[in-house]
């Protein structure tokens, strides 16, 4: 059946499920009636910028974006793994382009959800002009800002305007003091839950305003507990606290009788408590015994009974002078799986638990499993001890793996612990140059919705030979290995190579940028750095050699846009396909 032949309910339906680039780029000229659909009849737009090259990007903003301006719901200007519009603003230090957009926030009448995240500023006034800009959105009820390279806590300018929509917000990369935290809060009179960062050990003690509408804080900080306590009482509804505590050689961060002592004065409402941190510990110290003594605190009804609120501690047993990880269980603020004989730990959990009984929660068996958000990561160790493993984590534990990193060959059963990998999105893979692909072609084979692969110490050529790919697998970055033409062909002609849209890679020759910008068909993004150490010793080559970013600028296709960056010591060249 012709998609024309549907009825405009059915295609209305079809276009709220669909990414408006894609959207656009598919059906907008088209006809008459494909426009009015898309200009007149749609109801919200979801706009994700996370996988448009920057020239999708930036004709996006400039075409389309002003039509359907008060039709966006959500907006994500960058996605978590990096690329286009993160590196951009990242390197070039510049908030431009997010701001070029919200700038218009005013005709953004349907905008309720933003997420920017791995922005760069250090202007004091752009940011706050950008504060001022998001508190401006009519009908915002998410925020979700992370920045990075920010300046220091003390130079924060809070919002001309009170914003009555946002009721999620989170600033976690921000780091602010207690003064302008609540000014800021303060302008967001019906927030409900905070995700911030507190740094500002010479706050003083005076009564913080009443913020009655909090019921969710999720705080990293360095606060004492007469500082929190304050914060807390200043939040009366608080029903859920999350606490990701600075390294400390304050005891009374690990001692459960002060948190007690804490929460019954003033969490009154309290359901959920979380809490992270890490205590630095002496070399003379018996550390078995030191643990068991500050596990022993956290041993009370209280804990164990009325709230069933379990302590765990971590410690790297083989290592003297170093530092002990006390957390609640699951941890709340790490989401890194190591697996590894060294690692002990301790916790006040029962002894031969019924796992199934708790959701997410892990009992220690010299490793360290730390669940985030319903995604994991996990990370390998080249040789690991199988009886870490036998009988002893069942793959309930392992649900929703988000990312994996692993060095292969491994002789760890992997597949016994983890239950499935249908929802892991990003691979990091390490190979010995001896190894076969066997063991990576089998872990591929697992994850139908893999988009990124990361591997260390692998040509292309070797890629190459990977024959089953999972469909999303689009993002490719190869490293501590330089690709030659021959290996850069072969890979292109692959089937990975040909569905690749993002490449990062060292090559050893500049043409060979040329070479891969013309073979892969799908590419649309290529980083990479030239060691070009041919064109150093071959004389024949002199009167080319000049600057490299004018030599490839000279020579690339009009479709390409050229930008230099710094990273790893090195200089980076990128590549931008229309």
């Amino acid at each position: 059946m012709p998609l024309e032949s549907l009825a405009n309910e059915l295609l209305l339906d079809i276009f709220e499920c669909i990414n408006a680039i894609d959207l656009f780029r598919a059906f907008y000229g088209l006809n008459t009636r494909f426009n009015e659909l898309l200009l007149v009849h749609a109801r919200t737009y979801h706009v994700d910028f996370q996988l448009a090259s920057q020239h999708d990007f930036n004709h996006f903003c400039r075409v389309y974006l002003p039509l359907i301006s008060r039709q966006v719901a959500t907006l994500h200007l960058s996605d978590d793994d990096g690329e286009f519009l993160i590196n951009q603003i990242r390197h070039a230090d510049s908030i431009e382009p997010v701001m070029k957009i919200l700038s218009n926030c005013d005709q953004m009448s349907s905008l309720t959800r933003l997420k920017i995240t791995y922005c760069s500023c250090r202007n004091t006034d752009k940011f706050s002009d950008l504060i001022h800009h998001v508190w401006l959105l009519p009908k915002l009820t998410h925020c979700h800002l992370d920045f990075t390279a920010m300046l220091s806590p003390y130079s924060f300018r809070q919002p001309l305007r009170t914003s009555k929509t946002i009721e999620y917000l989170s600033m976690k990369t921000v780091k602010f003091t207690f003064k302008d935290l609540f000014a800021l809060l303060l302008c967001t009179p019906n927030v409900r839950h905070v995700h911030a960062t507190l740094f500002d050990r010479h706050a003083s003690s005076e009564t913080l305003p009443i913020l009655p509408s909090i019921s969710k804080l999720n705080l990293s900080t360095d606060s004492s507990l007469h500082h929190l306590n304050n914060i807390f009482q200043a939040m009366p509804n608080l029903s859920h606290v999350t606490l990701e505590l600075a390294e400390t050689s304050d005891r009374k961060y690990l001692n459960g009788h002060s948190w007690q002592a804490l929460i019954l004065a003033s969490l009154s409402k309290i359901r959920v408590w979380r809490f992270f941190t890490t205590y630095s510990f002496h070399e003379e110290m018996i550390i078995e015994d030191h643990v068991e003594q500050i596990l022993d605190t956290f041993r009370t009804p209280f804990y164990l009974d009325e709230h069933r609120w379990f302590v765990r501690c971590d410690w790297n047993r083989q290592i003297t002078g170093q530092r002990l990880f006390l957390y609640t269980m699951p941890s709340c603020c790490r989401d890194i799986y190591v697996v590894h004989p060294s690692f002990q730990s301790k916790s006040t959990y029962p002894e031969n638990p019924n796992v199934s009984s708790l959701d997410h929660i892990c009992y220690p068996i010299g490793s360290d499993l730390l669940l985030r958000n319903g995604n994991l990561h996990l990370v390998f160790p080249n040789r690991i001890e199988y009886l870490l493993f036998r009988n002893q984590i069942p793959c309930v534990f392992l649900p929703k793996i988000g990312h994996v990193t692993i060095r292969l060959p491994t002789e760890t059963p992997i597949w016994s612990f983890i239950s499935t990998l249908t929802c892991l999105r990003s691979l990091n893979i390490s190979l010995s140059y001896k190894t076969s692909l066997g063991q990576l072609q089998a872990l591929i084979n697992q994850t139908p919705r893999c988009h990124s692969l990361t591997v260390n110490n692998v040509s292309p050529e070797q890629l190459a030979q990977l024959d089953r790919i999972p469909a999303p697998l689009h993002r490719i970055s190869i490293k501590d290995y330089c690709s030659n033409a021959v290996e850069c062909s072969v890979f292109a002609a692959s089937p990975l190579g040909r569905q690749c849209k993002v490449l990062s890679l060292d090559l050893t020759d500049r043409r060979n940028v040329l070479n891969l910008v013309n073979e892969m068909i799908q590419l649309r993004t290529l980083t990479c750095f030239c060691e070009d150490m041919k064109w150093r010793l071959d004389p024949t080559l002199i009167q080319e050699r000049g600057n490299l970013a004018t030599w490839l600028q000279d020579r690339l296709p009009a479709t390409c846009s050229l930008s230099i960056m710094s990273m790893e010591m090195k200089k980076y060249f990128r590549i931008s396909i229309q």
